[in-house]
């Protein structure tokens, strides 16, 4: 339980405030901001957000859904998190504000307590220390009402933006957007489609969404970005990695081992001068040692007693390039599936008959002990693996077996 904790805990977290705001009590109600958070819910939830909504929203339903995403997102730091605004905004004095549709505002100087400040609410969502915000601001329409200022067009860049955000803005600083004939108004609705491609990064999602809308528009809305995050996010699925190319297998050249052709002297294996079988004794340039493919079948046991009567052991394989070179040996002389390696279970624990490190486990098995009696080591090169396990009684299996000399 620990454990699924602690992965559920470090998972991508993904929240989401969505705000349509159209049935304006005071001021020109608007036909697609409702469509615009209802189907934005939708995309977020599908991207896998937890989304809160709020449709036609008061000031405090406004506020309480800023505090809860906050709430949420500070709760989770490596999270995402999204919000989404459509319907009016305004801006005075170089500030925005997001319109709540029971407001009556009477004259400039009450805008900022009857709205949200857009600064604010980035404040409140910065505090939250989460890894990434973007918020999108589809209120860019000209200023409702009767007090405003002819300078007072559209919404202004922010003037403070957090680091790690991402703000959007249905069109550039000093412009206006149309609120759309349609289901949903032109930047929202081809937002929309361009999250529902699947593997784009967050900021590709914007870039082909503000070419869009400047094609769709004829060159008259222009969405701005404002980016303030260095790293790559993906808002639904990562791209699948693209398999390589299919190509015919490269050809792996075989190591052959160099044979002995000088005569047995003293520093030779006893092997020379005894009557047991000898395959072959070659040797590997790596570390001047002299190895043997013992056909004969035995157990472990035997085979560990006989490579020591000939002056050896049972091989041990410490490195790649040693492994490589008994494999291509095997290539050469091998005649069974399976060969006897000096690795062995001893008081729980596996080790080399020589007392070597046992550090190099190139294994294609887990060295479990499973059923209690996996305790002795085999290379397989003919079953194309090398290393590995055998479940074994001793007294029954009988395989060939590797010599190794210093």
């Amino acid at each position: 339980m620990f454990f699924l904790t602690a992965a559920f805990s470090f998972a991508q977290q993904k929240y989401a405030l969505v705000i349509g705001n159209g049935n304006y009590a005071n001021i020109t109600k608007l036909n697609n901001p409702v469509n615009d958070a209802n189907d934005m819910e939708v995309a977020l939830k599908g991207l896998g957000f937890t989304v809160d909504k709020v449709l036609n929203g008061s000031l405090t339903q406004m506020e309480s859904g800023i505090i809860n995403l906050k709430k949420r997102l500070k709760g989770a730091k490596n999270s995402y998190g999204f919000f989404f605004y459509a319907g009016h905004g305004v801006q005075s004095n170089g500030e925005n504000y997001l319109i709540p549709v029971d407001a009556n505002i009477q004259s400039e100087s009450f805008l900022r307590r009857q709205s949200i400040g857009v600064q604010e609410m980035l404040d409140e969502l910065n505090d939250a220390g989460n890894e990434l915000n973007v918020v999108v601001l589809d209120a860019c329409r000209d200023n409702p009402f009767p007090w405003k200022r002819s300078s007072s067009r559209g919404l202004q860049v922010v003037g403070n933006q957090p680091a790690d955000s991402i703000i959007v803005y249905a069109t550039s600083a000093g412009s206006t957007a149309v609120d759309g004939t349609g289901r949903n108004g032109l930047f929202t609705s081809h937002l929309l489609n361009n999250l529902k491609q699947p593997g784009l990064e967050v900021a590709e999602v914007f870039r082909l969404t503000m070419g869009d809308v400047i094609r769709a528009s004829n060159s008259q809305q222009r969405p701005a970005v404002y980016n303030q995050f260095a790293g790559l996010a993906y808002l639904g699925s990562k791209p699948q990695a693209m398999p390589p190319p299919q190509s015919a297998p490269a050809v792996q050249p075989v190591v052959q081992p160099k044979k002995i052709t000088e005569q047995p002297t003293k520093t030779q294996p006893a092997a020379y001068n005894n009557n047991i079988p000898s395959e072959s004794i070659v040797v590997f340039s790596g570390n001047e040692h002299r190895y043997e493919v013992i056909n004969k079948s035995m157990l472990w046991t035997s085979a560990r007693d006989d490579c020591k009567k000939r002056g050896g052991y049972l091989v041990t394989i410490t490195s790649k390039e040693e492994q490589e070179f008994i494999e291509g040996l095997l290539s050469e002389y091998g005649k069974q599936n399976f060969y006897w390696i000096g690795g062995f279970r001893n008081k729980g624990k596996f080790q080399w008959v020589t007392g070597e490190d046992f550090s190099y486990k190139n294994w294609t098995g887990e060295l479990d002990n499973y059923g209690g009696n996996r305790n002795y080591l085999i290379c397989g090169v003919k079953e194309g693996s090398w290393f590995g396990w055998a479940n074994i009684i001793t007294s029954e299996v009988r395989i060939g077996y590797i010599c190794e000399w210093d």
